[in-house]
Parts: C-alpha cells; sequence; structure tokens
C-alpha cells in the first residue's frame, strides 16, 4: 500500500467521525481495514486503466490474464496477508488524529475565516482534518506534501470549489495567520 492509499484510507475513516461518536470509533476503524483487506485480496490495481477516451476506468484483458498466470504459478500469493504495517501505521494515525480533534479544529476554525467547521462539507473537513494533523502535529509529513495530497483527495472527493478553498485553509495554517497562536 502506497503512502497515498494510506492517507486515502485515513481521510474515509475521519469523514466516518460526523457519523458515528467518538467511543465508536475504534471499531468503525476496524470495520473498514476488515473491508479493505478483503478488498486487496481480490483486487489488483494493475489489471485496470483509465481510458483516455471518456476517463472511465475498464479492466485491462491481458493483465487480467497474467495476474490469474501468476496466481497459477504461485496460488500462495493471493494468500498473503496484505501489509500489517500500513493497517498499523493506518490506524495509529487515525487515533492521533481523533486525539487531537478539539485542536486540530479550533486551527480549522481560525484559519478558514468567516466559516464555521460544522458548515463545512463532511468529506472537505474530513480532509482538512488530515492535512491540519500533518502540519501541526506529525513531523515526518512535509507540510507541502499534507497541502498537495489535501488539495489531490479534494479533486477526487470534492466538487471544483473544494480545492482552491481547502489549499487557502492550510496555506492560513502554514503562514500562521490563524487567531489562536
Amino acid at each position: 500500500m502506497t503512502r497515498r492509499d494510506e492517507r486515502d484510507a485515513i481521510v474515509r475513516i475521519i469523514f466516518q467521525t460526523s457519523f458515528f461518536p467518538a467511543k465508536k470509533m475504534g471499531e468503525q476503524t476496524e470495520e473498514y481495514l476488515k473491508g479493505l483487506k478483503e478488498e486487496e485480496k481480490v483486487f489488483r490495481p494493475s489489471m485496470y486503466e483509465e481510458s483516455e477516451e471518456d476517463g472511465f476506468i475498464r479492466a485491462d484483458a491481458s493483465a487480467d490474464k497474467k495476474a490469474k498466470d501468476d496466481l497459477n504459478k504461485n496460488p500462495d500469493k493471493n494468500a498473503e496477508e496484505p501489509d500489517e504495517k500500513s493497517y498499523t501505521y493506518i490506524r495509529e494515525k487515525v487515533e492521533n488524529i481523533l486525539a487531537k480533534l478539539p485542536e486540530i479544529d479550533e486551527l480549522l476554525e481560525s484559519a478558514s475565516k468567516d466559516w464555521k467547521v460544522s458548515r463545512l462539507g463532511k468529506m472537505e473537513l474530513a480532509i482538512l482534518r488530515v492535512a491540519a494533523y500533518e502540519i501541526r502535529f506529525d513531523p515526518e509529513i512535509p507540510e507541502k506534501v499534507a497541502v498537495n495530497e489535501a488539495i489531490e483527495l479534494s479533486k477526487i472527493y470534492c466538487d471544483d470549489k473544494a480545492a482552491p478553498f481547502i489549499n487557502g485553509v492550510l496555506n492560513q495554517l502554514l503562514t500562521g495567520n490563524t487567531e489562536q497562536e
């Protein structure tokens, strides 16, 4: 699993905080990861490609045949446990974000001038929460990477107006132009 895949999973789990009480989030995280593990056992990304014509993703028959041939040659390959290191990383990051959620939301309120966190779209809020955590509390993630990844996720999950808004809020956090400081 790539770091981008891990971040995507983290954002999806943090998105669920809008629908579940905090005490249920550990359970929800485990349910999400269980589903992710099941998907990884059957889904082979190399089998799919995006059509330049219409943007839809279609299965590549030759890749599908190659994947089946590989599995026939090495049947244990499919039985391997998905990357537990990634799941541990996701679990820990979600726990860390949830522990800092009140602080993160205060930062976002200060940085999103005239916008209350409660007014933000749920996916935009999830993306901002993860990015704000990475910017302020995760020294392993370069700030610019956190911003760029947040913008890329917003292009996938949100409407066209979200990316500039998310960029603006995160740039406020980067420059320190928030009322909290």
